[in-house]
């Protein structure tokens, strides 16, 4: 059986609010900064592997949140 393929989108906002957070965790630590961006693209792997999985927040838009003890991101 072959499987449907996803794009996976992400929007200029959400592109930006990465570059600030990226940028304000390197300037508290180098390290919370990689560890947080290591998060993400564990994330992001995720979603490309299980992507119908997320609860469906609007038509065709799935959520997923990304949060641990360390990051709020919003």
């Amino acid at each position: 059986m072959k499987r449907k393929r996803y794009s996976l989108e992400i929007s200029d906002e959400a592109e930006y609010d990465f570059d600030n957070s990226y940028q304000y965790y390197n300037n508290e630590s180098p390290n919370i900064a990689n560890a947080f961006f290591q998060r993400i693209n564990v994330s992001l792997e995720i979603i490309r592997k299980s992507p119908l999985s997320f609860r469906v927040i609007h038509k065709n838009l799935r959520m997923f949140s990304v949060l641990n003890g360390l990051f709020l991101w919003l």
